[in-house]
């Protein structure tokens, strides 16, 4: 006897009867495969007791729902490398700084505190740390650039990200949608 799943789609031959049991539903028992012999496993209609070859109609359906998720799966790597690009933060003086979510609330916290008046060139330099946990002495006359780069490069980041998910998103074609690289 040979039998296939109609969920998995595995095709076994000469089964054993005996060893399982083969009429639960769950197989077809001895099924002409000869409709479906050529054709791409995706494109196989199995329901109840019918075995064929999809319908145009339905190959499309399986092609858009391909499509739409591996278009989720492209714009949530693109989220993915977006954020490791942020976690590495910017550059500044030759020194890498962070741009971690702390990171981002303490330059803002710094910044404010500079506009408000509460900190003035006479508390400068002020004390940092790198990426890699140095110390590193901001001047005063740095400031601006010093908010200016790690604004930038953020906003940067974030922008490229959201091209490369919006050109995704228009993709209509698998081919359309693997030529897109994310090579930032």
């Amino acid at each position: 006897m040979n039998v296939l799943h109609k969920t998995t789609k595995s095709y076994m031959r000469n089964v054993n009867s005996k060893s399982q049991d083969f009429n639960n539903g769950k197989w077809f028992i001895n099924p002409d495969t000869s409709i479906i012999n050529g054709v791409d496993k995706k494109y196989w209609y199995m329901k109840d007791e019918v075995l064929r070859e999809m319908t145009d109609e339905e190959k499309m359906m399986v092609d858009f729902v391909e499509l739409d998720n591996l278009k989720t799966k492209m714009a949530h790597d693109v989220d993915i490398k977006t954020e490791k690009l942020i976690l590495n933060g910017f550059t500044f003086d030759g020194k890498q700084f962070s741009l971690s979510i702390p990171a981002q609330t303490n330059w803002n916290s710094l910044k404010v505190a500079i506009f408000t008046g509460m900190l003035n060139e006479n508390n400068f330099p002020y004390t940092i740390t790198t990426l890699k946990n140095d110390v590193y002495q901001l001047q005063w006359e740095d400031t601006m650039s010093f908010f200016t780069t790690a604004l930038g490069t953020g906003s940067q980041i974030l922008m490229q990200g959201r091209i490369l998910k919006g050109n995704i998103m228009e993709a209509s074609s698998y081919d359309e949608l693997i030529a897109i690289e994310d090579n930032r």
